[in-house]
């Protein structure tokens, strides 16, 4: 199983989103943010990937901001490696938002 992580500025948003999240019967787990990743805040939610679209439509909704989104995978050192990526409704709203200016 893939999976991701979201960042976030503040503890109070992690766990705001983190409520929502399994309010909405969304896979979620709040863990401590690996130091590879900043130290803004000490926590981050862990969710899988296929779920990902879906989460962050519940916390943007709810106006939560999102530091980062990164993809975890097991690298061939046997170490966790974070891949940052982008943000799937962000991408879709500005390819939207582009589209709508053409005539």
């Amino acid at each position: 199983m893939t999976e991701a992580i979201i960042t976030f500025h503040s503890t109070a948003a992690s766990i705001e989103a983190e409520d929502l999240l399994l309010s909405a019967q969304v896979a979620v787990r709040v863990m401590g943010r690996p130091n590879e990743l900043g130290t803004d805040c000490g926590f981050c939610l862990k969710i899988n990937l296929d779920d990902l679209t879906k989460a962050l439509e519940i916390i943007k909704k709810a106006n939560i901001n999102i530091q980062k989104i990164y993809q975890v995978a097991l690298g061939q050192d046997g170490k966790w490696q974070y891949k940052p990526i982008d943000d799937p409704i962000a991408q879709k709203e500005f390819s939207n938002s582009e589209n709508s200016g053409k005539n």
